[in-house]
């Protein structure tokens, strides 16, 4: 009677609920439901009572089911998608830079990356602006991006491909985006960058003494008054440009005072109309464990926890931290995903992985292909070459990463809210593996629950959102 059923239960000092993965929903039941419910979940009984369950049965509702075969929905278009469908190229311009900051992927912290001289050359750039054009000749806008170590570095390079991409592309809006360290601006490359309308994210960790603890040149000097002398001469000489299309990148560390952070971005007038985004440190690929202090954590739930207090209308916009109110996205995603009740497919896949390459072709200065800027630059992330092209079954296996745990992914609750994707996995041995990949469930189911948590926990304070806030 009661094979195949997957769910979750889920209390709250207000309620008791189920997540049903069949229908995708979270269904409000009683208190002597639940007790049966959680007694099955938690394997104290081999079957719900039929009394119970044909309640919301007969509501189409925790209906017994089986995922027959673990497979990505793009499985099927992925020569297509690579062929025609490309959107964003993000050429590593160069390996060069500048600065030498504590937790940059290139600084040695992490196994798979290392600060060197190696720079893109015009032919290679060309070369893949070629193939980029070839294989997206059915999208409308493009976006091409530039990447390092520090790509001011080769600015040379830059120029040359904004001067080759106006010459080749005809018909379609091209978007430049560009990351920086912002210690290499000066009025030439202003100019450049604000009448080619670049999207600039400068990297920028909050006050002094925060960004200064990381962000260093190779003299060990501090780069904060550098950054803001020439973000504020960025600001005097094009400021609707700057208004526009200039945004900040901080990221938290663990050795990061939050609550200096904060308070030099709600202070700072100049950066009041601009973008700020918050990167947590990549914890994927270290050689060594980060103590991550507790106060560091606690900071984060608390702010988090104001950020839910003005969804709810109880508190201002302007009384929450710029810290998270990035964060209301994901909270608004996973309501209208819930609100969608879609009814889970015989043939799935959780929903992490992108097709490799379509949305974010990241070309290093090697001529490799990789996902996206965030994986490793290793042999077993690589999905192909310049010359070559893609490696087509080899992104249909990145794409398929939930094969290495197929039966285990069959039979998750939390497979439709699951976002693991290869650059989570933390590939030491070389490759995906299974036993790496599964080290990921445990946290990841217990994200999945946390955010349910919170969503219920708020639609019983009243949230609701429209159409139009999606």
């Amino acid at each position: 009677m009661s094979a195949n059923l997957c769910f979750k239960c889920i209390k709250t000092p207000k309620g008791y609920y189920i997540y049903d993965r069949y229908s995708g929903d979270i269904i409000t039941v009683s208190d002597h439901d639940y007790r049966h419910f959680k007694s099955y979940e938690e394997g104290k009984i081999e079957e719900v009572s039929k009394k119970v369950l044909d309640k919301y049965q007969k509501n189409g509702l925790i209906l017994p089911h089986e995922i027959k075969e673990i497979k990505h929905p793009d499985s099927d278009y992925v020569q297509y998608l690579l062929d025609r469908r490309l959107s964003q190229l993000i050429l590593q311009v160069t390996q060069q830079c500048n600065l030498r900051c504590s937790y940059c992927v290139y600084g040695g912290l992490y196994t798979n990356r290392v600060h060197n001289d190696r720079k893109m050359t015009e032919e290679l750039a060309k070369r893949s602006i070629d193939f980029f054009l070839e294989h997206s000749i059915d999208t409308d806008h493009l976006v091409v991006s530039f990447y390092g170590g520090e790509p001011l570095l080769n600015m040379k390079l830059l120029e040359f491909c904004v001067d080759y991409i106006s010459k080749n592309v005809d018909g379609k809006k091209v978007i430049y985006t560009i990351t920086t360290n912002g210690t290499l601006l000066n009025k030439r490359i202003m100019d450049f960058l604000s009448s080619n309308r670049f999207y600039t994210m400068i990297s920028l960790d909050g006050a002094k003494e925060e960004h200064d603890l990381n962000r260093k040149f190779k003299s060990g000097e501090g780069s904060f008054d550098i950054i803001m002398k020439n973000i504020n001469m960025f600001k005097e000489n094009y400021p609707e440009y700057v208004k526009e299309f200039l945004q900040i990148n901080a990221v938290i560390s663990p050795k990061t005072k939050s609550k200096c952070v904060e308070e030099f971005f709600n202070t700072e007038d100049f950066l009041e109309d601009n973008q700020i985004n918050f990167s947590p440190l990549t914890l994927t690929g270290l050689k060594e464990e980060i103590d991550i202090k507790s106060d560091y954590i606690s900071k984060r739930e608390y702010e988090y926890l104001k950020l839910l207090m003005f969804m709810l209308g109880k508190i201002p916009k302007t009384s929450v931290s710029k810290l998270v109110i990035e964060s209301q996205k994901e909270v608004k995603r996973l309501y209208k995903q819930l609100k969608e009740h879609r009814i889970v497919a015989t043939i799935n896949h959780h929903s992490g992985p992108c097709v490799p390459g379509n949305s974010r072709l990241f070309i290093n200065t090697f001529g490799d292909f990789y996902p996206c800027e965030r994986v490793p630059e290793i042999e077993c992330s690589c999905i192909g070459n310049i010359n070559d092209g893609f490696y087509i079954e080899k992104v249909r296996q990145h794409l398929n990463i939930g094969k290495l745990t197929e039966e285990e992914c069959k039979k998750c609750w939390a497979i439709n809210l699951c976002s693991v994707c290869i650059n989570q996995v933390d590939c030491a041995s070389g490759c995906f593996t299974k036993s790496e990949k599964l080290s990921l469930c445990s946290s990841n189911k217990r994200l999945a629950l946390r955010d349910l948590h919170e969503l219920i926990a708020i639609c019983e304070f009243g949230y609701n959102i429209g159409t139009e806030d999606y």
